[in-house]
C-alpha cells in the first residue's frame, strides 16, 4: 500500500515524539514501514473521545479514512506497531482525524481537532495516547478570539500491564479507561497558567495538562471538570486499541470485573435498570471492564470497573417517580495498609412536587466513597493472570449517631443505630428522601446492610511465595519536625470575585518522606484538618492551592487562595490549613490559621444599620387625683437628615402599687403618654428608647 506523502511525513514525526514522551519505548523507521503494516491486518483504534466531544462539538468532519457509527464511536485505522507480550511494551500509530465543533444559528463558535492518534505503553504498564491537536475560538465577550496549529501532545494517560491485552484475531487489543480523577489539581502551578479558576479542576478532574494547553482558552473547559452539570461527560471515554503482537497473545489474558448488589434493599425497594454493559443475576450486579492492577506483594490494588445502576421509587399510586439514584463505574482501591474502599460516581434526584413553586433536589454526579472494607494481601486467592478477593464491607459503627456527619446529613437522633451505615460521603450524594435506604433506622435491618462482594483484577505476581504469618510492614517515615509559620491576609473579597487570600509560609520542607511534592494549603471549616489521605477528599475544601516543590525557596512560599461564595458558609468559622503533598504521609507541615472573613463585603450578610445617639427631652404634666397628666418627650439626633423615630417604653411605679407600663412610637420625633390621675406620693418614672 502506498501511503500519501503529508502521512509519511507525520509518521515520521511521530516516532520521534514516542521515543521522547514515554522513555523505554522502542519505535524505529523499521518496525513503522508501510511493508510491515502490509503483511497482517491493520490494527485499528476505537475511542468516542468523550461524549462531551460527541454531544456538545457535535458537527464532525473526519478525514484520512476515520470513520464513524452511530454511537459516536471514531475508528482510526491503518495502525503501524507492534505488542510485545513478554514485556507489555506497546507503541502504534494510526490514521485519521476528526475535527468536531461547536456550531449555532450556522455560525462556528469553538472546534478541536484531532489527527494521527499514537497509543503507547512502556515495560511498567504506564500508556499514554498521543495526537496532532489544533483548536479555534471565535471572539466572545471578554474571550479574544484565538487558533492553534497542528503539535504533538498527550491527550490522556491510563494503566495497562501486559495482562490487560487480550488475543483479537491475529492482533491483540486492549480495552483501557484513560485518567480523569486527580491529573490536574486545582490551583496548582500548571492550571492557574492556563487561567483556570483557582478551585478548579473540580477534584483534578481533567484531560493531560500537555492537551489543556495546546488547545485556546474558548474550548478548554470542555475537557475539565469545571463545576457544571455536564462534567461527567468531559471524561475521557473508554478506548481499544489492536495493535500486531510480536507473539502469540496468552490465551488467558483476563477479563476482571466485579460482583456486587450494593445491598438487599436496593434491590427490594428500587426498580433498577442497568447500562455500560453491566447486568444482573441473582441480585447480584457484575460491573465488568477492570482497569487497573492488584500487587500480590504489597495488597496495593486499584481497579476501575465499567457499568451503572439506577434505580427510581415509584410515587403515590405508582403516577410518578418519588426518588432516584445511579451508581457509575465503580473503583476498588486497597492501600498498602489493608484499609480499602469502593467509590463510584454517584447522583441522586427527588423531582418537585410541583415545579416550579415546589421545585425538586438533586446532586451533581460526583465520585465518592460508596463503602469501607479491610483486607491484607494474603486474602486475594491468585491465579496465573488475575487475583480474586472476595470481602464484606462495614456495616456497624461506620457512621455514628448523633455525630456531627450524622447531624449534617439530617439523620434523627439515635440513628443509624448502632452506627450501622453506607459511608457518610455516598449519604450526602443522595437525596435527603433515599438516604434510610442505606442506613439503620432500628434493630433488625441487616438487609441494608453493604452486601458481599466478589472483585477480580489482574495480578501483578510477587518474586517469591509471600508468608502470611509475616506480612511486608509498610516502610516508616518519621522526619524531624519544622518550625512552620504562617501569615494570611485577605486581598479581596466580593459577591463576584468570591474570597481571596495571600497566605506566606517559612520554615516549610516540600520532601519529608519518600514520594512527597510540596505542600497543600487549603480553606476549609475550622476546628482540625479534614481528612487529606487522599485527593479525592480535596472536595471538603473550599479552595485549595498545591505548592509544588519548585515554589518552596529557603522553606519560603507564597500561595493564594480563592473562593466562590457558594463554597462559604456565613454560619462557619474557617481557618487556612497546611498539610504536606500528596498523601500527607507525616504531620510536620501541618498548621492551621483562623481566619476572619468579612462576610459583608461577600454580600453574603447584610451591614448593621448605622446608630445615630438620640437626645430625648422630657416635659411632665404631674397627674392629681382628680385629673390625669401627661409626659411629653422630644427626640433630637446631631448629624441625622430624619427626626428621629422608633419605640418608646415607659414603666410607672410607686410603693404599694403594681407596676404600670406604657409603649408609645415616635413619630416626627415626638410622643405624649398620658398619665393617670394618681393620689399624691413618690412615682418612679423609667423612659426607655429603642430605635
Amino acid at each position: 500500500m502506498n501511503l500519501p506523502h503529508p502521512w509519511t511525513r507525520r509518521l515520521a514525526s511521530s516516532v520521534t515524539t514516542i521515543a521522547l514522551l514515554a522513555a523505554g519505548l522502542v519505535a524505529t523507521g523499521a518496525s513503522l514501514a508501510p511493508a510491515a503494516r502490509a503483511a497482517a491486518a491493520a490494527p485499528v483504534l476505537r475511542w468516542e473521545i468523550s461524549q462531551q466531544y460527541d454531544d456538545h462539538l457535535s458537527n464532525h468532519v473526519l478525514g484520512d479514512g476515520a470513520t464513524e457509527d452511530s454511537a459516536g464511536v471514531i475508528t482510526f485505522p491503518g495502525g503501524v506497531g507492534t505488542f510485545d507480550p513478554a514485556t507489555g511494551v506497546a507503541s502504534v500509530a494510526y490514521q485519521g482525524s476528526v475535527r468536531g465543533a461547536f456550531a449555532f444559528a450556522g455560525s462556528e463558535f469553538y472546534h478541536v481537532k484531532l489527527e494521527d492518534p499514537i497509543v503507547a505503553v512502556t515495560a511498567d504498564g504506564r500508556g499514554q495516547i498521543t495526537a496532532l491537536v489544533s483548536a479555534a475560538n471565535v471572539s466572545q465577550g471578554s474571550t479574544p478570539a484565538e487558533e492553534t496549529q497542528p503539535l504533538r501532545v498527550v491527550l490522556t494517560t491510563f494503566a495497562a500491564p501486559a495482562t490487560a491485552w487480550r488475543p483479537d484475531g491475529e492482533l491483540a487489543a486492549l480495552t483501557a479507561t484513560p485518567a480523569w480523577d486527580g491529573v490536574l489539581p486545582a490551583g496548582s502551578t500548571e492550571s492557574t497558567a492556563m487561567g483556570i479558576p483557582a478551585d478548579q479542576p473540580v477534584e483534578g478532574r481533567s484531560w493531560a495538562p500537555t492537551f489543556l494547553r495546546q488547545i485556546t482558552s474558548g474550548v478548554r473547559a470542555h475537557f475539565y471538570s469545571s463545576g457544571s452539570s455536564s462534567d461527567p461527560k468531559k471524561a475521557p471515554s473508554v478506548f481499544t486499541a489492536q495493535a500486531t503482537p510480536s507473539a502469540p497473545v496468552p490465551a488467558g489474558a483476563p477479563l476482571t470485573d466485579l460482583a456486587w448488589g450494593v445491598s438487599a434493599a436496593l434491590s427490594s425497594a428500587f426498580d433498577l435498570t442497568y447500562g455500560d454493559g453491566a447486568t444482573a443475576a441473582g441480585g447480584v450486579i457484575t460491573f465488568p471492564g477492570g482497569v487497573g492492577t492488584y500487587d500480590q506483594a504489597s495488597g496495593v490494588t486499584e481497579v476501575a470497573y465499567q457499568g451503572s445502576v439506577s434505580g427510581s421509587v415509584p410515587g403515590p399510586l405508582g403516577l410518578s417517580t418519588a426518588y432516584t439514584l445511579s451508581i457509575e463505574d465503580p473503583k476498588l482501591s486497597i492501600d498498602a495498609t489493608g484499609e480499602g474502599v469502593i467509590s463510584a460516581v454517584v447522583s441522586g434526584t427527588t423531582p418537585g412536587m410541583l415545579p416550579p413553586i415546589l421545585a425538586g433536589t438533586e446532586t451533581t454526579p460526583k465520585r465518592v466513597t460508596v463503602t469501607t472494607f479491610d483486607a491484607r494481601a494474603t486474602d486475594w486467592v491468585v491465579g496465573q493472570l488475575t487475583g480474586t478477593l472476595s470481602d464484606q464491607p462495614d456495616w456497624a459503627g461506620v457512621l455514628q449517631a448523633g455525630s456531627t456527619a450524622a447531624t449534617g446529613l439530617g439523620i434523627a437522633d439515635g440513628q443509624p443505630v448502632e452506627g450501622k451505615s453506607f459511608a457518610a460521603a455516598f449519604l450526602a450524594q443522595l437525596t435527603e428522601e433515599a438516604r434510610e435506604h442505606f442506613y439503620a433506622t432500628a434493630s433488625g435491618q441487616d438487609s441494608k446492610a453493604p452486601a458481599r462482594f466478589v472483585a477480580t483484577a489482574p495480578v501483578v505476581l510477587a518474586d517469591g511465595p509471600t508468608d502470611p504469618q509475616e506480612p511486608t510492614e509498610p516502610e516508616e517515615c518519621e522526619p524531624a519536625p519544622t518550625s512552620n509559620e504562617v501569615d494570611v491576609t485577605t486581598d479581596g473579597a466580593s459577591p463576584a470575585a468570591g474570597l481571596t487570600l495571600g497566605v506566606v509560609g517559612s520554615g516549610f520542607r516540600a520532601v519529608s518522606c519518600a514520594a512527597d511534592a510540596g505542600v497543600y494549603v487549603g480553606l476549609a471549616p475550622a476546628g482540625g484538618l479534614p481528612d487529606v489521605s487522599s485527593m479525592d477528599n480535596l472536595t471538603a475544601f473550599a479552595a485549595v492551592d498545591w505548592v509544588t516543590p519548585s515554589r518552596i525557596v529557603d522553606g519560603d512560599f507564597e500561595a493564594a487562595l480563592n473562593a466562590s461564595t457558594d463554597k462559604l458558609d456565613p454560619d462557619v468559622e474557617y481557618a487556612v490549613y497546611t498539610w504536606q503533598a500528596h498523601t500527607h504521609s507525616n504531620t510536620t507541615q501541618d498548621t492551621v490559621t483562623d481566619v476572619e472573613i468579612d462576610w459583608v463585603a461577600l454580600g453574603l450578610e447584610e451591614p448593621a444599620a448605622e446608630r445615630v445617639p438620640v437626645t430625648l427631652t422630657t416635659a411632665l404634666r404631674a397627674p392629681t387625683p382628680r385629673s390625669a397628666g401627661r409626659l411629653r418627650v422630644v427626640g433630637s439626633s446631631t448629624g441625622a437628615a430624619d427626626a428621629p423615630s422608633g419605640r418608646l417604653t415607659l414603666v410607672l411605679q410607686s410603693r404599694g402599687a403594681a407596676k404600670t407600663t406604657l409603649r408609645r412610637s415616635m413619630r416626627d420625633g415626638r410622643a405624649v403618654f398620658p398619665l393617670p390621675a394618681a393620689a399624691p406620693g413618690r412615682w418612679t418614672a423609667t423612659l426607655t428608647y429603642a430605635g
